[in-house]
């Protein structure tokens, strides 16, 4: 007696099965019949950003999926969502203006409100939108994102980014003298003369922190530096950033900067000390060697983000900018700053001594006795 009722339905699912579209096959996909042949058409067919369980839909479409908002004409999303619908992993801190990333394997940081980023040891320029701090979350732009989720075939390896790490690290002094000897002085015919306070891990009192590079002044490296004192190119390399458009800070300004480190354990906050160095110049040279020429008075009009880079070419003119000289606007307290990266870490980190330290500069740039 159930027999025609079975045969009815057998009918009615196939007549279903005739009409329906391959678009909506999908729902047999959730009930076990035996065979595989209509979860393939339904992987075939239909809306190809729509995948069955098991494939992944891609990173940049998911992104699209989460909140946004424009923020200065850019399009924005925030990190908390790319963490939680684990699109990246990241550790960041609010209160210094970091943020670090591992997408695929790759290595990401940056700072809040400045325009360069490093991947994998190397510095790259953040052309679609600066990092920004916006409701209480890190905003991250749309170009960057779909970046780091569609890398480009000649970006840095991973791997190697570890290895270059791991060699740059065993390095003893001369060794890492050697290392960096192809780079000449940024200023013709300076040398480095001995001074404490010139060298990197230096205190800083006046910000509650330590001298990051090199200072070039003019009682310590043979020759006058005043304005109009060109600055050249340490070695051929690429600019990753150059600060036409500075605007010096008032002493007001620069006072409340520096204050903001009694609220991070002593520290200037990164994002805040990037202002303190004032018009700069960050080019990427080989060996993944980043140079940061800091306090210019000037930059050379015709430089453009992307530009390759000769060794000797003209990148600007010695000043103060960022400093309190430069707040007062005289002309005190000039010099060209120089900050030295392997591959996102300070060179001079793993030496202590200001001998090690010594030997490393006076091999790159000559000593003045």
């Amino acid at each position: 007696m159930k027999r025609p009722s079975i045969y009815v339905a057998a009918v009615l699912l196939t007549i279903i099965l005739v009409l329906l579209p391959t678009s909506n096959y999908a729902w047999l996909g959730k009930f076990d019949l035996g065979s595989n042949s209509s979860t393939t058409k339904s992987t075939e067919s239909g809306d190809s950003s729509k995948k069955n369980e098991g494939t992944s839909i891609p990173a940049v479409q998911q992104m699209k999926s989460l909140p946004s908002k424009k923020i200065s004409g850019i399009m924005y999303y925030p990190l908390t969502n790319l963490v939680q619908s684990k699109l990246v992993q990241a550790k960041s801190k609010e209160v210094d203006g970091v943020v670090e990333l591992t997408v695929n394997q790759d290595f990401y940081q940056l700072v809040r409100n400045v325009p360069v980023y490093m991947r994998n040891g190397i510095y790259h320029p953040l052309t679609g939108g600066d990092m920004r701090w916006e409701a209480k979350d890190f905003w991250l732009s749309e170009s960057f994102l779909e970046g780091v989720f569609q890398p480009s075939s000649d970006s840095s390896d991973a791997n190697s980014y570890a290895q270059n790490k791991e060699k740059i690290l065993k390095m003893n002094a001369d060794q890492m003298a050697e290392y960096l000897s192809f780079v000449q002085t940024p200023i013709k015919g300076s040398k480095m003369k001995k001074s404490d306070s010139s060298l990197p891990g230096a205190p800083r009192t006046y910000r509650n922190g330590i001298h990051e590079g090199v200072d070039f002044y003019t009682p310590t490296i043979g020759v006058p530096v005043t304005k109009n004192t060109p600055v050249h190119s340490l070695a051929e390399g690429v600019i990753v950033r150059v600060d036409h458009d500075y605007k010096e800070m008032s002493t007001p300004e620069r006072e409340k900067i520096l204050a903001e480190a009694t609220t991070n354990n002593g520290q200037t906050p990164q994002d805040l000390l990037d202002r303190v160095r004032g018009r700069t110049v960050w080019i990427q040279h080989s060996n993944g060697l980043l140079a940061r020429y800091i306090h210019l008075s000037q930059t050379e009009p015709k430089l453009r983000v992307g530009d390759k880079i000769k060794a000797g070419d003209y990148i600007g003119n010695v000043g103060n900018s960022g400093t309190s000289d430069g707040a007062k606007g005289n002309n005190e307290g000039i010099h060209l700053h120089l900050d030295l990266f392997l591959y996102g870490e300070w060179f001079w980190k793993q030496y202590p001594t200001l001998e090690e330290k010594y030997k490393i500069l006076f091999r790159m740039f000559g000593q003045y006795r």
